[in-house]
């Protein structure tokens, strides 16, 4: 999915504001809509995806050809998304907390982000749920406890090889299972 040609590749490495325009007018659409399906609000979605330009243009040496590109920004998304998602879900344990202390005037942008956390919460649950048992484990302690793979690998007895081929594939098994929820979503909203 790159449109660059090799000579425009290396102009984007180097800085040249043009050829990053045209990345950015080429891929902005792609990123926004998948922030967009991750996050509460499109503004929230908008300024991920501004952040996300901005990493990648800070970052534009560690891509190392054009086919690279996509991926690079779709991980830089990513990251950005779930960051995202945490700090959601920090606000909203902090709303429960203050909830119970005081009263109960919540504003309405505040019910809809718990809605969505929950929603996509109960979704991204369900989806690591149904990983087979080694898979489910190692992304687990991987992403939900922030383990290194050396660290998994000393404590599930298993080569470090084998647990990044775990994490591998739960990775993916859960970004197509998310991909399908997401299409199925967008058909949902155009009819």
């Amino acid at each position: 999915m790159h449109f660059l040609t090799a000579d425009d590749f290396k102009k984007f490495q180097c800085g040249n504001q043009k050829v990053f325009n045209e990345v950015f007018k080429h891929y902005y659409p792609i990123i926004l809509r998948y922030l967009v399906f991750h996050c509460s609000n499109k503004e929230d979605a908008e300024e991920l995806a501004q952040e996300a330009f901005i990493i990648l243009y800070n970052n534009r040496k560690k891509v190392t050809c054009p086919t690279k590109l996509y991926p690079y920004l779709f991980v830089i998304a990513k990251r950005l998304s779930i960051s995202h998602f945490r700090t959601t879900h920090r606000r909203i344990q902090s709303l429960e907390d203050t909830r119970a202390d005081e009263s109960m005037d919540c504003s309405f942008s505040a019910v809809e982000d718990y809605i969505d956390y929950k929603e996509l919460s109960a979704i991204y649950q369900q989806i690591i749920s149904t990983l087979p048992e080694q898979q489910r484990i190692a992304y687990s302690l991987f992403n939900e406890e922030d383990l290194s793979q050396k660290k998994i690998a000393e404590k599930m007895d298993l080569s470090p090889n084998t647990v990044r081929n775990h994490i591998s594939l739960a990775t993916r098994t859960i970004r197509f299972k998310l991909g399908k929820y997401y299409f199925l979503l967008l058909i949902g909203i155009f009819m």
